[in-house]
Parts: C-alpha cells; structure tokens; sequence
C-alpha cells in the first residue's frame, strides 16, 4: 500500500515537471530563425495587385500588432542587436518611393503637412497609440520618382530618417536586371548614390546601405549579382550590407542571422494585397 502510494506520487511528481518544462519552453521560445519582409506599393483608395486601401492598411497594422509583431530597422536585424532577439519582428517595405508612401498635402497658405491616409502617415498615426510596434519601414527610393513631388524631394527624406525609418538604394533607373551587365549595375546603383549623396550630403546618404532591384529581378550575371554587393561610379565605391529582391522566385520568408541559411546578399519579400494578407499572416505567425 505505501509502496503504491509513492509510485503515484513519484508519477505525479514526474507529469508536473513535464507540465513545467513545456510552460517554460513556451514561454521563452528560442530566437526565431525567420522574418517576415511585407513588400508595398501604392496605398490609395482603388484596391489592386500593387495597391491597398489606407483603411487596410490600418488593418493589417492593427492585425500585426494583435499577432505580436513589432516593426524593426534592417540593419539592427542584420546585425542582430540583443534588443530585438526574442521579438516577432516584421519589416515593412515600400518599393517605387510613389506618393502615396509618403505624401504633402498643401494647405491654401503655401505650407505642407504629411498626409495622414499616406504609408508613413497611417505608420506614425499607429504609432501614437501602438508605441510597443515602433514605426520602422523601408522606403526603397528611385531619384526619377522620389515620392511623386520633387519639390519636397529632400525634405520627405530627411523626414523619414529623422523618424527612424530607413532609405533603400532602388536604382536611378526603373529597369529588369535580369540581363544586366556588371557596368550596368556600377552606373544605375552608383548614379543613384551619386544623387542622394548630392541631395542629402555624404552623412545622411551614408545611411542608405542596402539596394532593392527594380521589379525584385535577379540579375542572371553571377559577376553582376556580386556587383550589387559593391559597385563603384566616377571614382566612388559604394559598400552594401543587403541586396532585397522580390517577385515569384523570391515570395517566401527571410532568414535571419540565426539561421545556417542567412544570406544578406538575397532577401526576399512577401508582396501584400488585401486579399492575401490573412493567409500570410496566418503563414508567419506561430
């Protein structure tokens, strides 16, 4: 009878430090080994492959946030800062620097204020109240375009730095790199660092570390592909910390420096619709 007792104590004994171990282990989960790069376009009231509604847009913010998701700067990622180890981060990427990314509007006194349905308006505005998210993003810039107004050109850059948020080298030309050439990369990657450099100064342009290539094409020229890791223009040389793609080829989950897979040099995107971002919410959250 005693000896029958003991063992059911001893079992129970034994199911409560399986019960413990598994609440720990769930409680501190180990780094995650991927993340999440949610690729944007346009936000603008006709909803498309390349355009979400600023109401949606809302609601993807708000639905990340529930998931436990916070936004982070690429480079503290590439770095792995201990400050976003064990976070859910998610990076918000905005391709094409259009308008609707980050937009002025022009009050009848000449005077300009950020457009609260613009990406970095609604993103600030979620940040007010969602302080624990932050309010990081990747603008990735094109010179041609540079937020649809070049009139405000440096101003709107200068502001989304001083926010936090970071610029992505995007090419001074909007061209497929598929075919490209090793010189053909030095001159549009490097004629684009050449004009921020002039727009911005050596300090501020210095921050643009990575590119993004037009389309997400991956140039099929090992030599170019390398080329995107360096490249050099009229006596410059400019060196990158990350090379983004995106399309078919590259629509999955980005690793992590914690990953044996990582590779900054290859980093893909998840390009967001409305209609497919609960199914990629649903396929990064655990």
């Amino acid at each position: 009878m005693f000896i029958e007792k003991k063992k059911g104590i001893v079992l129970i004994s034994i199911v409560c430090v399986v019960f413990a171990s598994v609440y720990v282990l769930a409680k501190k989960r180990p780094p995650r080994a991927l993340i999440p790069i949610l690729l944007y376009h346009d936000i603008n009231t006709k909803e498309s492959r390349y355009s979400v509604t600023p109401h949606n847009f809302r609601a993807h913010l708000e639905k990340l946030w529930q998931a436990g998701f916070v936004t982070a700067r690429l480079e503290d990622v590439l770095t792995n800062k201990e400050h976003i180890r064990n976070k859910k981060i998610v990076l918000l990427r905005f391709d094409d620097s259009r308008r609707s990314q980050c937009n002025y509007l022009i009050k009848e006194n000449g005077t300009s204020y950020l457009d609260p349905d613009c990406a970095a308006g609604i993103l600030l505005e979620f940040y007010k109240t969602h302080p624990s998210f932050g309010k990081h993003a990747l603008f990735c810039i094109i010179p041609l375009e540079c937020f649809g107004q070049r009139k405000y050109c440096k101003d709107k850059c200068l502001f989304l730095l001083k926010e936090g948020m970071e610029l992505v080298n995007h090419g001074f030309y909007h061209v497929d790199l598929t075919q490209a050439t090793p010189d053909e990369i030095d001159a549009n990657f490097g004629k684009a660092m050449n004009f921020w450099h002039s727009l911005l100064g050596p300090d501020r342009a210095d921050t643009i570390i990575s590119v993004a290539t037009p389309y997400g094409t991956q140039p099929s020229n090992n030599e170019a592909r390398q080329r995107l890791h360096c490249f050099s223009y009229q006596g410059k040389t400019y060196h990158q910390k990350a090379v983004l793609y995106a399309g078919k080829k590259f629509n999955k989950t980005a690793h992590t420096p914690l990953c044996p897979h990582f590779d900054p040099y290859c980093l893909p995107a998840l390009e967001v619709t409305n209609s497919n971002f609960d199914r990629i919410l649903s396929r990064i959250s655990y």
